[in-house]
């Protein structure tokens, strides 16, 4: 019995959708080339090669003979190879960690995460393993975990491919310096995005932008795990130049093939229009711009930054000096305020301190390429005064004890205050000075009579002695550092400048300097000025007079 037109067409849809489920139609990658094709032939773009339905012959095949085999055999086979293709990949995702399907991933996510896991380390909702504890069902499982390590392992393998091609033969020291393990700066920056607050950076290597490409892949892992598979904005990567933009796209594009997260650079130097219809087709999960390109963008409406979730400006200092204060300004009332955000500077002047504060209003955890004071003292402002006489010494610290008691009411902060001095009998004057400014002082080391002394303030202020064994527990809560009648060594200055406000950017330093100060004024300006603080005219001539009586 012949069958009907309907019957014909439901059997062969059936063995269309049976050949597409072979064929992996139910992926992304699928249903974005489907999307693609569509729109290039609404748009009359098509490729040559897509209107054709024959193929064509070649050198090594003039006839086309490759193609005649039968059907039937075809059918067979594509059977045979459906059934061991389903087999070996069931195999690989039981071995293999990361969704690149490569086998060659799993030592190297084994070396790089094995550090990650040891020593009470979390990265973004990773549990606390210490050395040699088992991993539990739940780490493996987590969407988030899995996705900081394959992206730790393809970003940091991809890198080292990139740099070895272009530098083949050349500078070895930068290929050495890329396949080595990672920083601490990078670590750093990973637990300080763990704990959900921002971060500010303080680093001079460019290499440095694979810390902050890491930690995008577990922001786009936890958004699809939480919104599912929308293509929005997540990341958003301000550089300063298009060859920064490029560097970071080329760091961003291991990403692609083993989490299915786009990329995409947006810079100068390439027409709008070319880049708006790449936009049009698919919005990437990365956005890595120049603040200019970026503002063009958001002002002809390309696409939103309401989904960001994480913010990184790489290179702030370079930023502000080519003039992008009115963009920055721009893209900053953009963003969602619930966007995380990280800054990187290699100098941070005046200006560049103010911008800083503006971004990062909340408690902020510090990650510095190396423990000198400029690195670790990043946005503290230090002020030097000059007086010449007790009273004039008084009125000034009565001044900044103002200043400090309204912006701890305005802010609501609970920073300390800390005041250093020179000698113990100092003590009494000081205590009654900052219990009429409404603080509440405590003595470090003092006696019994001075702790008694002490009343409950919204402030707390602390008195020690110069030379006086200090927690550096407690100096991280400091917010404000008072040396009062300085006349100590420049190198413990320093020491203490860059252990103060590890957790706020509204750092503050106050040093009141007398003639007792000249030996240490030389030293002193050295310091400020590495860590590009103004120097006043006064501590100048300070150290100019110091060094006339030692040539003398």
């Amino acid at each position: 019995m012949a069958k009907g037109d309907d019957a014909l067409a439901k059997k062969k849809n059936k063995a269309i959708r049976k050949r597409n489920r072979r064929a992996g139609v139910d992926t992304t990658e699928f249903a974005e080339g489907v999307k693609a094709h569509k729109r290039r032939r609404k748009l009359g773009t098509r490729r040559v090669c897509e209107g054709m339905c024959y193929s064509l012959p070649t050198p090594e095949d003039p006839f086309n003979e490759r193609k005649k085999r039968s059907k039937r055999k075809a059918a067979l086979d594509g059977e045979n190879n459906a059934d061991e293709q389903s087999a070996s990949r069931k195999r690989s995702r039981r071995t293999e960690i990361g969704f690149d399907g490569k086998q060659k991933h799993s030592e190297v996510v084994n070396r790089t995460t094995s550090r990650a896991m040891d020593g009470n380390q979390c990265v973004n909702g990773m549990k606390d393993n210490k050395a040699g504890e088992k991993q539990t069902d739940s780490d493996v499982t987590d969407p988030v975990v899995l996705a900081f390590r394959v992206a730790l392992s393809a970003i940091w393998e991809g890198t080292s491919a990139v740099v070895s091609d272009k530098n083949a033969g050349g500078d070895q020291e930068v290929v050495g310096q890329l396949r080595k393990d990672v920083s601490q700066f990078e670590w750093q920056w990973w637990l300080a995005l763990a704990q959900g607050v921002d971060v500010l950076g303080a680093s001079s290597n460019s290499y440095h932008a694979r810390a902050y490409v890491v930690p995008a892949a577990t922001q786009i892992a936890a958004h699809r795990h939480t919104n599912g598979l929308l293509h929005k904005p997540i990341v958003l990567f301000l550089v300063c130049s298009r060859e920064q933009a490029l560097l970071v796209r080329q760091i961003c594009k291991p990403l692609k093939k083993a989490l299915d997260i786009q990329s995409v650079s947006l810079h100068p130097g390439t027409s709008l229009k070319h880049q708006l219809d790449g936009l049009a087709v698919r919005t990437p999960e990365i956005i890595v711009a120049t603040p200019d390109r970026l503002c063009q963008l958001l002002a002809v409406q390309a696409f939103s930054l309401g989904s960001v979730s994480y913010v990184v400006v790489d290179g702030m200092d370079d930023l502000i000096s080519h003039g992008y204060q009115e963009e920055m300004a721009t893209i900053k009332g953009y963003l969602p305020p619930r966007a995380k955000i990280g800054i990187l500077s290699a100098t941070f002047p005046v200006e560049v301190v103010d911008i800083t504060r503006n971004w990062l209003r909340g408690p902020v955890v510090r990650a510095s390429s190396d423990l000198s004071c400029p690195a670790m003292s990043a946005c503290i402002t230090q002020a030097v005064t000059v007086v010449t006489t007790e009273e004039a010494k008084l009125s000034k610290i009565k001044k900044i004890l103002e200043q400090v008691w309204k912006k701890q009411e305005a802010d609501s902060c609970s920073g300390k205050v800390l005041v250093l001095v020179r000698h113990a009998d100092q003590f009494p004057v000081l205590m009654e000075l900052l219990q009429k400014q409404g603080f509440s002082p405590q003595a470090l080391g003092g006696s019994p009579i001075m702790q008694s002394q002490s009343r409950e303030g919204r402030g707390i202020a602390l008195v020690a002695q110069y030379d006086q064994v200090i927690d550096m527990s407690m100096l991280a809560n400091v917010e404000v550092l008072i040396n009062y009648d300085f006349s100590w060594s420049a190198e413990l200055y320093s020491k203490i400048v860059a252990q103060i406000a590890r957790t706020t950017t509204c750092g503050r330093v106050e040093t009141l300097c007398t003639g007792a100060a000249a030996l240490q004024a030389k030293n002193l300006i050295e310091v400020l000025e590495k860590s590009w603080q103004p120097i006043p005219h006064a501590l100048r001539l300070l150290a100019q007079a110091s060094s006339l009586l030692h040539s003398s």
